[in-house]
């Protein structure tokens, strides 16, 4: 996390920029009810889960999932009264006469990287194997799950995109997941729901993990830190020369993933649009983060913005806030 600015309100810079949010296509939401607890005491909001003639399962967005006896409470709604069968878990509808083909789309450090993490911790939670599928198209992965007799079970095909196109192959059903570097914009709403203005609700986007972001140089660079200020100009091209810092001659090269990708809109965000500047024509996108600070470092002249988890062979800068206060960058 890189921590910076005297006032508290501000205190996180660029921290958490690279928040994964999947984005799951699905069928349209169980009309909402308000329980009441008979004799009051307690009232929620939320989504009903289940009814089977008994018991309500119903999901607040602030409690979670919570289960009444329809004996002991009043509910008001459309859905009341409705049987709603209770979702069957992923494991109990894997059918290895039937297996699965899971498209999930996203950026490739997500889709390459994080994804086969957490599906084979997942095989592994059911007693299955998870076994990568030797060949396939360019920027694809496959991942085969099988039982302990060997048979197919799924199927999971990760394709590596920008955040716009995994999104618009959501919208588009090429792909049952999305997967993104930041919570979901009005504009990527509208990706994800094929240009229509359709309202995406919170509860299909799903926080599975966090990362920070640093400001990287190569180790020869001799600065340790650069203001808010200077970071800001440096990124929107008004300074494309280290000598303009007080360096020797050398044109700042400035590397960044993909322009719609959370990094960027998180610089944007808290250092470039509170100061009225835009990203400048000069900036270089590259695919990955890890892309990004590999060129980084074969460049004594380059400055680049990457997750902090991909910057182990570069150096991390320290940022100089508003108050003077130097604040080092840490996870």
């Amino acid at each position: 996390m890189l921590i910076s600015n005297c006032s508290p309100r501000r205190r996180t810079l660029l921290a958490a920029a690279a928040m994964l949010v999947a984005t799951a296509a699905g069928p349209a939401r169980s009309s909402e009810v308000t329980i009441r607890v008979k004799g009051g005491g307690l009232e929620i909001t939320g989504e009903v889960r289940s009814f089977d003639g008994v018991n309500y399962v119903v999901e607040s967005p602030s409690i979670g999932l919570m289960t009444f006896n329809v004996q002991r409470v009043d509910c008001i709604g459309e859905a009341c009264g409705k049987r709603v069968a209770a979702p069957v878990p992923l494991a109990d509808r894997l059918n290895p006469a039937a297996p699965d083909t899971i498209v999930i789309a996203g950026p490739s450090a997500l889709a390459g990287g994080l994804m086969p993490a957490l599906i084979r911790d997942y095989a592994a939670s059911i007693g299955a194997t998870a076994t990568q599928v030797v060949g396939g198209q360019a920027g694809e992965l496959r991942i085969k799950l099988a039982n302990a007799d060997g048979a197919a079970l799924a199927t999971f095909v990760l394709k590596g995109q920008d955040q716009a196109s995994a999104l618009e192959s959501v919208g588009r059903q090429a792909a049952l997941i999305g997967l993104a570097e930041r919570p979901l914009s009005e504009q990527d709403a509208l990706r994800l729901t094929g240009g229509e203005r359709k309202f995406v609700r919170a509860e299909n986007e799903l926080l599975v993990a966090g990362d920070g972001l640093a400001l990287i140089v190569t180790s020869a660079n001799q600065f340790i830190a650069l203001s808010e200020e200077d970071i800001a100009r440096i990124f929107s091209g008004q300074i494309d020369d280290w000598f303009h810092l007080g360096a020797k001659n050398a044109p700042i090269t400035v590397y960044t993933t993909d322009r719609s990708g959370g990094a960027v809109a998180t610089l944007e965000a808290q250092i470039l649009k509170p100061r009225g500047l835009v990203l400048g024509a000069n900036i270089k996108e590259l695919a990955t983060d890890g892309e990004v600070a590999d060129m980084v470092a074969r460049d004594p002249a380059a400055i680049g913005l990457a997750s902090f988890s991909a910057t182990s062979n570069v150096r991390r800068i320290n940022i100089t806030g508003t108050c003077g206060l130097i604040a080092p960058p840490s996870a």
